[in-house]
């Protein structure tokens, strides 16, 4: 017979988890369950020995943190005198799929010393009870939504799911089942991602960004992020034993080459990647949502990223948010610690600059008016972003070019940048940017004063900003940041913002990395204008 105390101690979880334990696996059989690669980096780290109390993971397809999970607070509740443990799906089919395939199967094939010590009740739909010697009782629910019961013990599986298709019993998920838990209760909340906004991307995010300093003692009322990837899956990737070329890859929003090497990837590894893509049907917003490579790919929605979201993720990461930030009252910089100029570092003396500027119409949730102040080395030293109309946003970008030595003005001239560039003009601004025109015909130059934004232009601006992007160390500017990992190229390849986002910061920036290249057509120093040289430019 089981010594049934020899399993109570805390140093037989793992055995017990490997040994008592059978499941279905992915091909169908039954087998012990054994923790797989992440399944076991996710326990040894954060479970184990100085345990972390709630979880919020967002991962790829078929890595098995559903079974495991639920065999985690199954073998608590077993071997717990007096737990309560509930597990939410998103869906009446896969609560009873969770309950019957995992739970049920599991105690079907337990031991039958353990059967014989406790006296188990499965009479309840969705639920199982354990009574004790002692008679105390532990027990486990299945559910598809939320109950405002203490529970010792909680899992919420395919949590964006819930919250994008049930968005009513997600809320009583966060306002009821969540608070309930008291600072000893271990909370584990899983999903694959459903695209940005949400609950879940909301929680998940704002946790990412707090990650280093969450601690045991703060994971009782702090949700520790996790992030694992397709790479993790050791399993399917060992059954791919011919890798596929990468010039015989068919073609999509993704350069497979680019790809590979901008993650690191081996060949078996994007072979492995090109064939789910394969398998979703070609579809990559599918392939970023189930099997995402980096936390910002998961949650991108539709199209590609244009610049890598894993250099994107260490940037982030990188980001020391030393800055002071500024509103723009009466012509006068006014320091405000919720106003839309931020300043990372001031205008040394004898240094030169160049600022990038994209106007908007200055309409509440519409665009953002935006200017990113670039020093020589390209580094980021100033960005403006906010709403502000266009006769405001010249006296904005005027005052703010005149702190930074005077520096090169590169205003977008399309629409109201157009008004935004004769209106410095006329103010005397003393250093705008001027772009050369030659005529097919007469082979005569002309200078205009703005950056003109053409698809040739736009994209050579892009090109230049993604060649710095990809050779750079850090860029130190969250704001930017944010934008370039919503930047994607949608399904036509344009690369634009995806639905929602906005891109006017990071075409200004792109706008004064380009000047900064060199690649566009030199400055020229502007003089102040006479009325016939505004009549000609205009």
């Amino acid at each position: 017979m089981i010594d049934f105390k020899h399993f109570i101690s805390k140093e037989n979880k793992l055995w017990r988890l490997e040994n008592l334990y059978f499941i279905i696996n992915k091909d169908g059989q039954k087998v012990n369950f054994k923790l797989n690669r992440a399944q076991r980096h996710f326990y040894d780290n954060y479970l184990k020995d100085n345990p972390f109390h709630r979880h919020i993971i967002l991962k790829s397809r078929q890595l098995g943190f559903t079974t495991f999970i639920i065999l985690y607070i199954l073998d608590e509740i077993i071997f717990s005198p007096n737990k309560e443990g509930l597990a939410i799906a998103h869906t009446k089919l896969d609560a009873s799929e969770i309950f019957n395939r995992k739970v049920r199967y599991a105690l079907r094939n337990l031991p039958s010393e353990i059967e014989e010590i406790l006296e188990i009740d499965q009479s309840r739909a969705g639920r199982v009870q354990f009574a004790f010697p002692d008679q105390s009782v532990s027990a486990l629910s299945v559910a598809n939504s939320g109950r405002s019961a203490s529970n010792h013990f909680l899992h919420i599986s395919e949590f964006a799911k819930l919250c994008k298709t049930y968005p009513e019993r997600a809320r009583e998920v966060i306002t009821g089942t969540i608070p309930s838990l008291s600072f000893d209760s271990f909370a584990f909340i899983e999903s694959t991602a459903e695209g940005q906004g949400g609950e879940f991307h909301e929680m998940f995010m704002s946790s990412w960004k707090k990650r280093d300093r969450i601690t045991p003692t703060s994971s009782k009322v702090e949700w520790l992020p996790h992030f694992y990837n397709w790479t993790w899956d050791d399993q399917e990737m060992s059954k791919i034993t011919d890798n596929i070329p990468l010039d015989k890859m068919d073609e999509c929003e993704i350069d497979w080459k680019e790809y590979k090497e901008e993650n690191g990837l081996t060949d078996q590894q994007i072979t492995y990647y090109y064939l789910r893509w394969l398998q979703l049907n070609k579809d990559v917003d599918k392939l970023h949502q189930e099997y995402p490579t980096n936390v910002f790919e998961a949650f991108i929605g539709s199209g590609s990223n244009y610049f890598s979201s894993r250099k994107t993720a260490e940037f982030f990461d990188k980001c020391d948010n030393n800055y002071k930030r500024y509103d723009f009252i009466n012509g006068e910089f006014i320091e405000d610690n919720t106003g839309p100029l931020y300043i990372y570092e001031e205008p040394l003396p004898g240094k030169k600059y160049v600022i990038g500027g994209d106007v908007a119409e200055g309409i509440m949730d519409k665009d953002n008016s935006t200017a990113v102040v670039l020093g020589y080395d390209k580094a980021i030293k100033a960005i403006y972003q906010g709403t502000i109309e266009p006769d405001e946003y010249s006296k904005m970008i005027n005052a703010l070019g005149r702190r930074y030595n005077s520096a090169l003005l590169a205003v977008e001239f399309n629409k109201d940048g157009n008004w935004v560039n004769t209106d410095l003009q006329i103010n005397g601004y003393p250093n705008i940017y001027q772009r050369t025109s030659v005529d097919d015909i007469t082979k005569q130059v002309s200078k205009s004063f703005g950056w003109l934004t053409t698809k040739k232009s736009r994209d050579h601006a892009l090109g230049e900003a993604k060649k710095h992007f990809n050779s750079t160390d850090s860029i130190n500017c969250r704001p930017l940041l944010e934008e370039i990992s919503t930047f994607v190229r949608n399904k036509r390849g344009k690369p634009e913002a995806m639905s929602g986002k906005h891109d006017d910061l990071v075409m200004a920036w792109c706008i004064g990395i380009a000047i900064l290249q060199g690649k566009q057509d030199q400055k020229v120093e502007a003089k102040i204008p006479t009325w016939a040289d505004l009549v000609f430019n205009a």
